[in-house]
């Protein structure tokens, strides 16, 4: 967030790695803030105009996006987190906030199983960032090229992640598969209207 000291740009790109050994005590609240706030909020929003078809409703973040439309959405299981009660959340990028979706249950915790076993973690990361597909959101667009943009945005977010993840001394590490199917159980979303397309564990760091 503003005002977050932050070592040198380069320094951080040379020391990006995944990172599965986590420290005794959780990552805090403002951590998780600062990593969201640098990674995913809204710094700007163009409304539609309806005189011009051409001109939808875009917004501008950390990250790009093909045609600002940024489709992903961010939700949080939360296992242990200094200033956060464990749950599942999704993420308000526009107002920079945490809308609660469900105590944890079956569902969620199965998500987080998932994800020890895609990294080899022995513990659970201190929360687990699934990230879901708004599909209406860009095929109105790019019709057959969507999906394989929606790829290339978790590429891009995961990117994002690592390097504010690093920046703040924390242990951040992508996901190479999940459960889409056990995600929107979880979150109680539509499968085929938005759904899980990518994983990523962050925790304290040992040491």
């Amino acid at each position: 967030m503003p005002g977050t000291e932050a070592p040198d740009f380069f320094a951080v790109v040379e020391a990006r790695r995944s990172i599965r050994d986590y420290g005794d005590s959780p990552l805090t609240l403002r951590q998780l803030s600062t990593l969201l706030w640098h990674s995913a909020r809204v710094q700007s929003h163009r409304p539609a105009n309806p005189a011009d078809p051409r001109q939808y409703e875009a917004t501008f973040r950390p990250v790009s996006g093909a045609g600002a439309m940024h489709e992903l959405e961010l939700y949080l299981t939360v296992t242990r987190c200094d200033g956060l009660e464990p749950a599942l959340y999704r993420y308000d990028p526009s107002a920079h906030e945490l809308e609660w979706i469900a105590a944890p249950n079956a569902a969620s915790q199965g998500l987080v199983k998932d994800a020890m076993q895609a990294a080899g973690l022995k513990t659970p990361p201190d929360i687990l960032i699934t990230l879901a597909a708004h599909f209406k959101r860009i095929a109105w667009k790019y019709e057959s090229m969507a999906y394989a943009a929606t790829l290339k945005h978790v590429g891009v977010l995961y990117q994002q992640f690592y390097l504010v993840a690093t920046a703040l001394n924390l242990a951040p590490c992508a996901l190479g598969a999940g459960n889409s199917e056990r995600f929107a159980a979880a979150a109680g979303t539509s499968y085929y209207a938005e759904t899980s397309v990518g994983e990523f564990a962050l925790a304290s760091r040992a040491g």
